[in-house]
Parts: structure tokens; sequence; C-alpha cells
């Protein structure tokens, strides 16, 4: 009845805070709309929200023709691949998403094509944007020109998980969103937790009124059952205790680290390869090595690999200066003894003979089949593997080309699931596990990152910090000089 509802009052906006089913609502919209023969053009703002997306339409055996499903972004890049004269942009065959916002202006001119905007005016009759609080002002003014072509729309989001940021400005709720798409109506119901710990649910709800910028928050008082404060000591103990405690098989549990990049991997190279690091999904760390690797003489490629598997590892103490030292000046690693690191040493003096970015493929295989170390960035370490082992030295796919095919198909597929993982919230927002650790609340006080975090949790909640009380701080997202509200540009006769 709601959804009907719902579809009766486009264009709208639907405003429901985290676990109030809104993903729900718009995958039951996609089933309405079905079942009225309809089409629906669905859009997010990331990959993992896509895949959410999918998971929900299929447990509701909703047809998957029955929308197609993209982020904002990639179905930007849809158009103005297939219109690239009319974008004035050529685009590759593989997305550069540092392009991303040249793609989104490109899509708006695109847009402004009445034939353009009458072939999806045949193709879809709703149009359905989820997380639209992460919307920049661009975006938001290619939804609205999306609009011109679909007008039966509704958005869905809530303002206090605004946690994305552009180089443009994010849309204002009230002064852009609400503009263009009056509020719906609806009651919170805090499905999330309704099986799992419902105490935390309402506790949850509550707490969303004391999340405001300035206000102070308590987290050793008045806790409900599952929520755990552990003051912070010296000896940095208690993130491995609350990690590796014994939990029922099958249950998932997410490390939130600190907001910061690098942090996750800092992270998770104090648990002993129990947890794995979650990397973004245009892979910046691994960008960022295979750049190096490109600038990099043959001859330094063994010193890249030890040191990169001391980045990936934990328990390569031995590869100590004295080894990289010996690898810089081209000797082999294993004319040092070190007990227990053979395999590693024979790999290192592998790509030292036979300098190819092949060899090191090869390598970074023997060294995590020897497990003489443990791994916490698996999706790195394979990955980078990966893509070296289809490049040569001259050939005309360098590395990072091969890493960005591989990431793209990644966007596409998923990611494989893991039920230890160490991440940051813009990685996890939308997704949900049984039991969330935030590794230092000290660093994660801005309200939306912290209410982001808090409701990722199903059953429990542990959160470490030094001071149990915090001042919530803003979280930092429009740029200064924000730009003002957008309209929908109006196509010229004809064109």
């Amino acid at each position: 009845m709601t959804t009907s509802r719902l579809l009766g009052s486009l264009p709208c906006s639907v405003e429901l805070p985290a676990g109030g089913g809104k993903t729900w609502l718009l995958v039951d919209s996609i089933r309405e709309v079905a079942g009225q023969s309809g089409k629906a053009l669905v859009l997010t703002h990331t990959n993992a929200g896509v895949h959410s997306i999918r998971n929900k339409m299929e447990a509701l055996s909703v047809d998957p023709k029955a929308a197609h499903v993209g982020t904002i972004t990639s179905v930007a890049f849809e158009l103005v691949r297939s219109y690239s004269g009319i974008a004035g942009l050529v685009v590759p065959e593989t997305p550069d998403w540092e392009d991303s916002g040249k793609y989104v202006e490109g899509a708006r001119w695109v847009l402004r094509n009445r034939h353009v905007r009458d072939v999806l005016a045949v193709s879809y009759s709703h149009l359905l944007v989820d997380e639209y609080q992460d919307c920049s002002i661009a975006q938001h003014a290619l939804v609205l020109e999306l609009t011109q072509a679909i007008p039966a729309c509704a958005v869905f989001g809530d303002r206090l998980q605004g946690i994305f940021g552009f180089r443009d400005p994010i849309v204002d709720w009230e002064a852009d969103i609400l503009a263009h798409f009056p509020p719906f109506a609806i009651d919170y119901v805090p499905h999330r937790w309704v099986e799992h710990n419902q105490s935390l649910g309402m506790w949850l709800h509550q707490i969303r009124d004391l999340l405001q910028p300035g206000s102070q928050i308590a987290f050793n008082a008045d806790l409900p059952f599952g929520v755990t404060f552990v003051p912070a000591t010296q000896r940095r103990i208690e993130l491995r205790d609350a990690a590796l405690q014994p939990r029922p098989e099958g249950e998932t549990v997410v490390i939130i680290a600190p907001p910061d990049r690098g942090s996750a991997r800092s992270v998770a190279s104090r648990l002993n390869g129990a947890f794995m690091t979650m990397e973004d999904i245009g892979g910046a760390f691994m960008m960022e090595r295979l750049a190096e690797l490109e600038q990099s003489p043959p001859e330094l490629f063994a010193l890249f690999l030890a040191d990169l598997a001391k980045k990936c590892f934990v328990g390569y103490s031995k590869l100590d200066q004295a080894v990289l030292n010996r690898l810089k000046k081209g000797k082999t690693a294993s004319g040092l003894t070190r007990t227990g690191l053979e395999r590693t040493q024979a790999a290192l003096d592998s790509v030292l003979s036979n300098p190819t970015f092949e060899t090191i493929s090869t390598s970074m295989r023997t060294i995590r089949a020897a497990k003489e170390a443990q791994l916490h960035s698996r999706e790195a370490w394979n990955d980078m593997a990966a893509a070296l082992e289809h490049c040569a030295p001259e050939g005309e796919r360098s590395p990072k080309d091969e890493l960005g095919r591989i990431r793209d198909q990644l966007r596409h597929r998923g990611r494989r699931p893991s039920s230890r993982v160490v991440s940051r919230t813009v990685l996890i927002k939308g997704l949900e596990y049984d039991h969330v650790i935030i590794s230092d609340l000290d660093r994660l006080t801005d309200h939306c990152n912290l209410y982001v975090a808090l409701t990722r949790a199903r059953k429990t909640v542990t959160i470490i910090g030094k001071n149990a009380t915090i001042s919530v701080t803003e979280t930092k997202r429009r740029p200064k000089g924000s730009a003002p509200s957008v309209q929908a540009s109006k196509a010229p006769g004809g064109g």
C-alpha cells in the first residue's frame, strides 16, 4: 500500500533514517512498476549500492529486466560514449573515473537533445535515485535533466548519512531537493534490527537528535544491550581483543578505521591477517604503487616487490633495511640468512635475475602461497598480481591500464565477500554487518560519519576511544563558495 501511494505521489522525495527500509521501498517500487508493464532507470552513487539493489531485487523475485541499475557516473559515461558528438567529449573504452565530472557535464549536454530524451521516454517509465543526499550540484542537475524525459521520479536519502564529498558543492536537502521533489510522508520502522537487536535500533534512532555539531555525547552511560565502550590504553590491545573474540560461525564483523586514507591498512596490519583491508573501487593504493613501478628501472623491481610485501603483509620485519639495501645494490636477498623467509627471499631473487612485470606477478603468487607472513591486503595484492601478469615492459598495456580494466570489472561483478574486514565509512555506506568495531572514536567525531559507522551494525557495536564523551563536529563536505540551486536546463527547440 505504501508503494502504491508513493508511485501515486511522484515526483517526490523519501527521507528515512538508516535501517528504515529506503532501499527496500525503492526495490518494491521497481516490482510494482514492472507489474504495470513499466521499466525503471535506477541510480545510486556506489557500486556497493548497485549490488545491494540488485540483491534485494533478487530477494523480492523482481525480474532483472524490470530496471536498469547503475551509478550516476556510470550512466553519465554510457550517455557520453553513445552520443559523444553531442557531448563534445571523446571517451575511452574503459572509463577514467578521474574524469567523472566531465562525464556528468557531457551527459547533461546529451540530455538537452530532444531526440535523446524521446529515446529515454520510450525506454523508461520511472526514474528512482537512491542516496540522494550525496549528490553533487552537477549530479543533481543531471537528474533534473533526466526528469525532462522521465518525469515520474522519486529520490531517496537521509541527510544525516551525507558523507561523500566532490570537487563541486553538495546538494542542500531543503534548498535544492525539496523544491523539485516534495517530501513523501512515511512512518519510520527500524527494519534492520527487528530480528537482531531491537533495543540497538531504538537507541540509534534516538541518538540522531544528539548527533548535531556542537553537542556532546557520552558513550559510557545509558547504553542499550549490544553497545560497549572500551577505554583505549597505551598498550593498544583493546582493538585486537575486540576483533579476535570468538563469534558464531557465519557472522560478519567490520572494523571502522578513521576517515583518512591509509588508516584501514594500518589497522589491519595490527591483526595478524585475521581481517582484510577493503580497497576503494578505483584502487588508489594500487594505482600509486603501480605508478611507482612504471617509473622504476628494472634493476629496482625486486626492491619494489619487497617494499610492497611489507605494506600488504604483517610478519615481514625480517625484510629489514639490510635486505632492502642488498636489493637496491642488485645483490640477492638470500645472501642474508632470514630463517622462515626462504621462499620469499627466493621469489625476490627471481625478480632480481629476471626483472619483468610477469616475473613480479609470478613471484607475488609464490609469496602468497608460501604463507611466511600474514596477508592483510588481499584485494590489493591479488589485483596487482593479475594486472602485472598481462603486461610486458614494452607492451601496449601498462600495469595501471590493466589494473583499471580489472577494477572496472569489479564494478560490475561486485566484491568477493569477506566476513572480517577493515574499512572506512565511505566504502561501506549502505552495507550491513552483524558486528561493528569503531577503532578510534577520537578520530571519528563528525556527525555524519559517526552516524553511518554506528548504523552499520545489526547486533553489536564496540566503541574504542581515549574519551567516552565527545564533542560532535560537523562533517566537512561542501567546498567554500557553494553554488546556488540548480534548475533543469531547457533544451533548445529541435536540439
